[in-house]
């Protein structure tokens, strides 16, 4: 998928045909990140969420010496 050679924003199937005409220059760095950024995203927030969950679950328990 972030395969540099490939000249798409997306996570479109290029047939070979295709493939054969396309530049083979890599992405710009602006173009990369346009590229990864859902992806980029997702994961951060989802970091996020499973670390609040866990802080919430680590508050509500009862920890005594």
């Amino acid at each position: 998928m972030l395969n540099p050679t490939t000249r798409a924003l997306g996570p479109v199937f290029v047939s070979m045909r295709e493939l054969s005409t396309m530049v083979n220059a890599p992405l710009p760095v602006s173009q990369s990140f346009i590229l990864i950024w859902p992806q980029l995203t997702g994961l951060i927030a989802a970091t996020i969420v499973i670390f609040v969950i866990a802080y919430i679950v680590f508050q509500r328990q009862e920890i005594r010496a």
